[in-house]
């Protein structure tokens, strides 16, 4: 499974995500605000 890093408010990974959703490519989000870089 593919692990998506980030920030949501960020226009670029919106536009990832949506991409990945549309395509059905399972993924999982890595939020950097929340869950910082060593998670």
């Amino acid at each position: 499974m593919l692990t998506l890093y980030g920030i949501p408010n960020c226009n670029t990974v919106k536009k990832a995500r949506t991409w990945l959703d549309e395509n059905g490519v399972a993924y999982t989000f890595h939020d950097f605000k929340k869950s910082g870089i060593d998670a």
